[in-house]
Protein backbone atom coordinates (compact mmCIF):
# COMPACT_ATOMS: atom_id res chain seq x y z
CA UNK A 1 0.00 0.00 0.00
CA UNK A 2 1.26 3.33 -0.73
CA UNK A 3 -0.34 5.62 1.53
CA UNK A 4 1.38 5.50 4.55
CA UNK A 5 -1.83 6.63 6.91
CA UNK A 6 -1.71 4.51 9.98
CA UNK A 7 -5.25 4.15 10.13
CA UNK A 8 -5.89 2.80 6.51
CA UNK A 9 -2.70 0.20 7.06
CA UNK A 10 -4.27 -1.07 10.33
CA UNK A 11 -7.67 -1.08 8.33
CA UNK A 12 -5.75 -3.34 5.66
CA UNK A 13 -3.96 -5.57 8.25
CA UNK A 14 -7.75 -6.11 9.97
CA UNK A 15 -8.78 -7.30 6.20
CA UNK A 16 -5.87 -9.45 5.63
CA UNK A 17 -6.49 -11.45 9.30
CA UNK A 18 -10.61 -11.61 8.44
CA UNK A 19 -9.81 -12.90 4.95
CA UNK A 20 -7.06 -15.79 6.29
CA UNK A 21 -9.29 -16.80 9.53
CA UNK A 22 -12.09 -17.31 6.74
CA UNK A 23 -9.73 -19.60 4.92
CA UNK A 24 -7.67 -21.71 7.49
CA UNK A 25 -10.57 -23.71 8.44
CA UNK A 26 -10.13 -23.15 12.42
CA UNK A 27 -13.51 -22.12 13.86
CA UNK A 28 -12.28 -20.93 16.99
CA UNK A 29 -9.78 -18.50 15.57
CA UNK A 30 -11.75 -16.81 12.88
CA UNK A 31 -14.44 -16.08 16.24
CA UNK A 32 -11.54 -14.67 17.81
CA UNK A 33 -10.58 -12.17 14.84
CA UNK A 34 -14.07 -11.33 13.93
CA UNK A 35 -14.85 -10.52 17.97
CA UNK A 36 -11.56 -8.73 18.28
CA UNK A 37 -12.74 -6.76 15.03
CA UNK A 38 -15.84 -6.47 16.30
CA UNK A 39 -14.49 -4.85 19.41
CA UNK A 40 -14.42 -0.40 18.61
CA UNK A 41 -11.15 -0.04 21.22
CA UNK A 42 -8.75 -3.07 19.43
CA UNK A 43 -10.24 -2.31 15.80
CA UNK A 44 -8.47 1.45 16.83
CA UNK A 45 -4.67 -0.66 17.13
CA UNK A 46 -2.98 -2.19 14.54
CA UNK A 47 -3.41 -6.16 14.53
CA UNK A 48 -0.74 -8.65 13.88
CA UNK A 49 -0.30 -12.87 14.79
CA UNK A 50 2.67 -14.31 15.41
CA UNK A 51 2.56 -18.19 15.51
CA UNK A 52 -1.50 -17.80 15.45
CA UNK A 53 -1.16 -14.70 18.16
CA UNK A 54 -3.61 -12.21 17.78
CA UNK A 55 -1.75 -8.96 19.10
CA UNK A 56 -1.88 -5.61 19.00
CA UNK A 57 0.15 -2.04 18.37
CA UNK A 58 -0.08 1.35 18.48
CA UNK A 59 2.06 1.49 15.28
CA UNK A 60 2.32 0.07 12.28
CA UNK A 61 5.08 -1.97 11.04
CA UNK A 62 7.73 -2.06 10.50
CA UNK A 63 8.21 -0.61 13.62
CA UNK A 64 6.07 -2.42 16.21
CA UNK A 65 4.70 -1.03 19.67
CA UNK A 66 3.27 -3.47 20.64
CA UNK A 67 1.17 -3.76 23.76
CA UNK A 68 1.39 -6.81 25.72
CA UNK A 69 -2.05 -8.71 25.44
CA UNK A 70 -1.90 -11.80 23.47
CA UNK A 71 -5.40 -13.52 22.58
CA UNK A 72 -5.66 -17.23 21.68
CA UNK A 73 -7.85 -19.48 20.00
CA UNK A 74 -7.59 -23.23 20.77
CA UNK A 75 -8.71 -26.14 19.42
CA UNK A 76 -10.94 -27.51 22.11
CA UNK A 77 -13.11 -24.19 22.17
CA UNK A 78 -10.90 -22.34 24.80
CA UNK A 79 -9.83 -18.40 24.41
CA UNK A 80 -6.69 -17.23 26.68
CA UNK A 81 -5.40 -13.85 27.04
CA UNK A 82 -1.92 -13.31 28.33
CA UNK A 83 0.66 -10.47 28.66
CA UNK A 84 2.92 -12.37 26.48
CA UNK A 85 3.73 -14.78 23.72
CA UNK A 86 5.13 -17.37 26.42
CA UNK A 87 3.70 -15.64 29.19
CA UNK A 88 1.01 -16.59 32.36
CA UNK A 89 -2.04 -16.59 31.14
CA UNK A 90 -4.46 -13.88 32.35
CA UNK A 91 -7.88 -15.05 31.30
CA UNK A 92 -8.98 -18.91 30.07
CA UNK A 93 -12.26 -19.11 29.03
CA UNK A 94 -14.57 -20.76 26.79
CA UNK A 95 -16.34 -17.70 25.16
CA UNK A 96 -14.82 -15.72 22.81
CA UNK A 97 -16.55 -12.54 24.19
CA UNK A 98 -15.18 -13.06 27.43
CA UNK A 99 -11.84 -13.17 25.90
CA UNK A 100 -12.18 -9.84 24.14
CA UNK A 101 -13.24 -7.72 26.65
CA UNK A 102 -10.52 -8.64 29.35
CA UNK A 103 -8.22 -7.65 26.70
CA UNK A 104 -9.88 -4.66 26.46
CA UNK A 105 -10.26 -4.42 30.27
CA UNK A 106 -5.76 -5.40 30.55
CA UNK A 107 -5.32 -1.87 28.22
CA UNK A 108 -3.55 0.76 29.65
CA UNK A 109 -5.36 3.58 30.94
CA UNK A 110 -3.16 6.02 28.97
CA UNK A 111 -4.20 4.42 25.98
CA UNK A 112 -6.11 6.05 23.15
CA UNK A 113 -5.91 3.67 20.48
CA UNK A 114 -8.10 5.83 18.40
CA UNK A 115 -5.53 7.55 16.52
CA UNK A 116 -2.52 5.37 15.27
CA UNK A 117 0.60 7.12 15.15
CA UNK A 118 3.99 6.61 13.95
CA UNK A 119 6.10 5.13 16.43
CA UNK A 120 8.34 8.45 17.33
CA UNK A 121 5.34 10.36 18.03
CA UNK A 122 3.94 7.46 20.86
CA UNK A 123 3.89 8.60 24.32
CA UNK A 124 6.45 6.33 26.30
CA UNK A 125 4.10 3.86 27.69
CA UNK A 126 6.79 1.52 29.40
CA UNK A 127 6.69 -0.90 26.58
CA UNK A 128 8.61 -2.75 25.43
CA UNK A 129 8.52 -4.25 21.41
CA UNK A 130 9.29 -7.69 22.11
CA UNK A 131 7.97 -8.66 18.68
CA UNK A 132 11.61 -7.16 17.65
CA UNK A 133 13.23 -6.68 20.64
CA UNK A 134 12.62 -2.98 20.86
CA UNK A 135 12.05 -0.81 23.74
CA UNK A 136 9.79 2.46 23.63
CA UNK A 137 11.43 3.84 26.84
Amino acid sequence: MADHDPVRLADSEWQHLLTEADEVGWPEYRALVEAAYAEPTLRGLYPFTSHWTLRFSTSTRPRLTVIPLCLDAHRNSRFTLSASIMGDVLVDTITVADAVSAAVRHLSPTLDPSLLEPPEKQPNLGWKDDAHGLDST
